[in-house]
């Protein structure tokens, strides 16, 4: 804590506050220096601003975007509120914040530069290939410039450090913060309810987060129809938005994998709902099928409200899930399968042990832990 209150105070920068688990991060971020004895301020480069009023409940200062506003103006902005607040450090979520970050400071001139920490998301090399090679320029700019690098998995970081090798001198772990859910059962089954109609269906297995390729939920629909084998009354409940233009080929693919499997009239793909993680625990299995992840916020989540989860290798999941759920042998149908219908044969023990292993998440990723953990690196970018 010594080191948290020789810090003066920290910005941290993020593009938008979409319903994106990188934007929920960053106000987390924010909140947990705060808790740590560091201020902290929120800095939004541009709209939307969906989880804005998440960020104000927890008593977090933002710098508001204007709508509209074009990218040098917010810029200029950002550099105003560098100027302002003068902070010590500056933590930036996605390259485009970082980006934006860099002019700012670049445009300060020679007035004392805060030390930059940029937060990686997501496995490196294939995000460079699906972000294009614009998005890939900025992010390797980003990780060569800032002071220092922060991931939020020990995978992560090992595949940043083999993608980017000249990081593996400034690159660290800080986990992500987890925060109690005020998941109520019954509220979550009327909700869930809603979302299926009155065919119901039993049991029911649910997934979500946007219909983006990393997200595999191609695989979960071909996992799907292997369940419906044993559960031929199962209906499958995808949760996340869909009609953006970084979703839609995706979602393209699933729909079309859903009639020719067969499967199409049991799937329901909801769109994207405000809060929608408290819809876990209504789920007879919640499923993270990913192909790519650093530290899945879906699945923490999920594992705090209580649910019972089914989940693929993917990044940090062995670590998170311990006995919480069942993590599948690999990347394949029957693998994915396999795992589901072990948690359905099962379903209120993984539920019992989720709510213990979601206790021991909420301790180890409290703001005040992982905010003293934001503070070290911080004050290790001052070497």
């Amino acid at each position: 804590m010594l080191m948290a209150r020789a810090l003066r105070s920290c910005l941290v920068v993020v593009g938008a506050l979409g319903r994106g688990g990188a934007e929920r991060q960053a106000i987390l971020a924010a909140h947990a220096l705060a808790a740590a004895g560091v201020p902290a301020k929120l800095f939004v480069c541009r709209p939307p601003l969906q989880q804005l009023e998440d960020a104000q409940a927890l008593g977090v200062p933002v710098d508001v975007p204007r709508d509209g506003a074009h990218v040098l103006a917010q810029i200029a902005r950002l550099r105003a509120a560098l100027a302002e607040l003068a902070p010590e450090g500056v933590v930036t979520f996605l390259p485009g914040a970082g980006a934006r970050h860099a002019l700012a400071s670049l445009l300060a001139g020679s007035r004392r530069r805060p030390r930059w920490i940029y937060s990686v998301r997501g496995n490196q090399a294939v995000s460079d290939w699906l972000g294009g090679p614009l998005q890939s320029l900025l992010r390797e700019a980003c990780l060569r410039a800032a002071d220092r690098v922060v991931a939020n998995s020990a995978a992560l970081a090992a595949n940043t450090i083999a993608t980017a090798p000249y990081t593996a001198g400034k690159l660290e772990v800080v986990p992500n913060v987890m925060l109690p859910e005020d998941a109520d059962p019954a509220a979550a089954r009327r909700g869930l309810a809603a979302l299926v109609g009155p065919e119901g269906g039993s049991p029911i297995i649910g997934a979500i987060g946007s219909v983006r390729s990393e997200r595999n939920y191609e695989l979960l629909v071909r996992a799907f129809a292997v369940v419906r084998r044993e559960h031929p009354a199962a209906r499958l409940v995808i949760v996340g938005r869909a009609d953006t233009p970084d979703c839609r080929g995706s979602a393209a693919a699933v729909r079309s994998a859903c009639a020719t499997l067969g499967v199409a009239g049991a799937v329901t793909l909801a769109g994207e709902i405000p809060r929608a993680r408290l819809l876990a625990p209504a789920f007879d299995a919640f499923v993270v099928p990913s192909k790519l992840e650093g530290s899945s916020n879906a699945l923490a989540e999920a594992i705090v409200t209580g649910a019972a989860v089914a989940t693929t290798p993917v990044g940090d999941a062995v670590e998170l899930v311990g006995d919480a759920g069942v993590v599948a042998t690999g990347w394949t149908a029957n693998a994915l399968a396999a795992a589901i219908l072990q948690v359905l044969a099962d379903a209120p023990a993984y539920r019992a042990a989720a709510a213990r292993r979601g206790l021991h998440l909420l301790s180890a990723r409290s703001p005040r832990v992982v905010g003293a953990r934001w503070a070290q690196v911080l004050e290790a970018s001052r070497e």
